[in-house]
């Protein structure tokens, strides 16, 4: 991970720079408990719901446009993602960004697919003239398209050189005056005045549905806490880390020396590690990653288990 002033080299995170990543924010997702008004599309709407029950925040999925403002209104942040657009859903998107809006609820944008065809583009210019925008969290062709440089095959990204779009994106969230965070390989975070690194990608992540949208409820959680929208893109990507160093295991199970930190990352957040990590290292050896074997993997899951089970044991004492 790195912070920097836009222009200049992305460089590791080292002691007082830390200081930038301060992990206690988590607790306050669990203490707050707040409520998160997700109008999300159909394929992830039950991942999105778990994962913000996960993090300590309290979901609820209405998309009805009669009830949009409404709830949004009653809510302590609204995730707006549009996947699967419908018209009288981008209706209610409107609205309940609108009313977030007036009762000073955080909004954060996630515009699935916006390149590909002309209805997503016209929704995505019609929300962004609506509704102000705290987080708009993207792909590299999502937020490309953004910037005026279409591109994106459905929901996939297919742009490659982020650093030439730097410039563009940076000026683009000066201009909407919100925090535009980019997911990929390294995953790239500015407000238009400081800038942010996360380099924890893995190409494992693009074969399970709804990560994106599940990376951007997480945002939305750490929005509804009061975490500000910087800290809040960060954070929740660096999540990932855990998830990440669980899929790296082709080098002699480095991931499993280096657990432990994913881990207390994961933990303070809320997140069951043992679950994403037998999910995980499967899909490694199914793509054959070099150095992963059943043995390997068996032995990993053993050190998971022991792991978490370190984890909980000091919190559950008196």
């Amino acid at each position: 991970m790195g912070l920097s002033s836009p222009g200049s080299q992305p460089r590791n995170l080292r002691e007082k720079e830390a200081l930038a990543l301060d992990w206690k924010l988590w607790d306050r997702i669990a203490e707050t408990h707040p409520l998160i008004h997700q109008l999300t599309n159909v394929v992830t709407v039950n991942d999105c719901a778990n994962i913000t029950l996960a993090c300590g925040a309290s979901p609820v999925m209405a998309d009805a446009p009669e009830e949009a403002a409404e709830m949004a209104a009653a809510s302590d942040a609204v995730v707006i993602n549009i996947g699967t657009l419908r018209q009288d859903q981008l209706d209610a998107m409107a609205r309940a960004g609108e009313s977030a809006n007036k009762h000073g609820v955080p909004v954060v944008l996630d515009p699935v697919g916006a390149g590909a065809t002309r209805l997503r583009l016209e929704a995505v210019d019609r929300l962004l003239k609506r509704v102000k925008f705290s987080v708009i969290r993207g792909n590299s062709s999502e937020i490309g398209t953004l910037c005026g440089r279409r591109s994106g095959r459905g929901v996939d990204a297919n742009l490659d050189d982020l650093d030439s779009l730097l410039p563009s994106i940076r000026n683009l969230a000066k201009e909407l005056q919100t925090v535009i965070a980019v997911s990929g390989p390294v995953d790239y975070v500015t407000d238009g005045k400081q800038e942010a690194y996360v380099e924890n990608g893995t190409p494992l992540l693009t074969r399970v549905t709804g990560t994106g949208c599940m990376l951007t409820a997480v945002v939305g959680c750490c929005l509804g806490a009061g975490i500000d929208p910087f800290r809040s893109a960060i954070l929740s990507l660096a999540a990932v880390f855990a998830v990440t160093v669980a899929t790296q295991t082709g080098s002699h199970l480095v991931g499993s020396l280096l657990f432990p930190v994913g881990f207390s990352m994961l933990y303070l957040l809320g997140f069951d590690l043992v679950t994403g990590v037998f999910m995980l290292t499967p899909l490694a050896w199914l793509d054959r990653r070099p150095g992963v074997t059943w043995g390997q993997i068996l032995r990993n899951w053993g050190l998971v288990f022991a792991g978490n089970f370190a984890g909980i044991f000091p919190r559950s004492l008196p």
